[in-house]
């Protein structure tokens, strides 16, 4: 859920079905989260149920809440990576210049605090000010101060970047996540500190919107797919 805090939802949760599966052979392979409520700046109660823990895979239940009331519920799936197994990839990052040749792009006042967390440096696509039609933003990100890319960075980045609804409008909104889905694609962590984000949106109708995100590696690799449902509701 985007918001102040919103970012944190999807990585919290990240965190507890690592901690619930405890096999750090079964890498997270899919995160789930309905998401309930705003979060508020303060302390947060995560609970993990392994549902399931299968030859090679662990199915988890997860679920947030913030002074007893419920603000997110989600499904995590972790399994082990299987190479020899049909592998394909017919999907291509676009092309962009290495995040050095780029300038930093600094928060602008309405984005969320959770911004914060990275260096960003623009590649295409539209933006507030700057309405694109194809509704789709390309960007370098890595967290602040670099390191390796692991399942939180992947995570927080799916859920706290600039949303494509943006790009489309050229202008902010209020775009609330009702779910989001993220799928690792590579196993985590990678040595790179930067990711290639490419988020797009086709459709908005009757007040909810979806965007598809992917993140690779400067070497091509898909890190990470990302769905998301969200209103839309324009600022008054």
């Amino acid at each position: 859920m985007r918001g102040p805090f919103g970012g944190y939802v999807s990585t919290f949760l990240t965190r507890a079905l690592i901690a619930a599966v405890g096999d750090a052979e079964r890498l997270p392979r899919s995160l789930t989260v309905q998401f309930l409520a705003a979060l508020r700046a303060g302390p947060v109660e995560v609970a993990a149920t392994v549902e399931r823990a299968g030859r090679s895979a662990t199915v988890a239940s997860l679920r947030m809440e913030q002074d007893g009331a419920p603000v997110a519920i989600a499904l995590g799936a972790a399994a082990k990576w299987r190479d020899g197994d049909p592998a394909w990839a017919d999907a291509e990052p676009p092309i962009a210049a290495p995040p050095e040749a780029a300038s930093p792009l600094g928060r602008d006042g309405p984005m969320p605090p959770f911004f914060d967390h990275f260096d960003v440096r623009w590649v295409d696509g539209g933006a507030p000010g700057r309405p694109s039609p194809t509704g789709r933003n390309v960007a370098w990100l890595r967290p602040r101060g670099g390191g390796p890319l692991d399942h939180l960075a992947v995570t927080a980045m799916s859920d706290g970047w600039m949303p494509a609804a943006f790009s489309k409008l050229g202008r902010f909104a209020d775009v609330p996540t009702l779910d989001l889905t993220i799928h690792f694609r590579a196993p985590l962590p990678v040595a790179d500190e930067w990711a290639l984000a490419v988020y797009s949106t086709r459709f908005s109708a009757g007040g909810t919107w979806e965007e598809d995100g992917e993140l690779w590696t400067p070497g091509g690799t898909l890190l990470a797919q990302s769905r998301q449902l969200a209103m839309i509701r324009d600022r008054a």
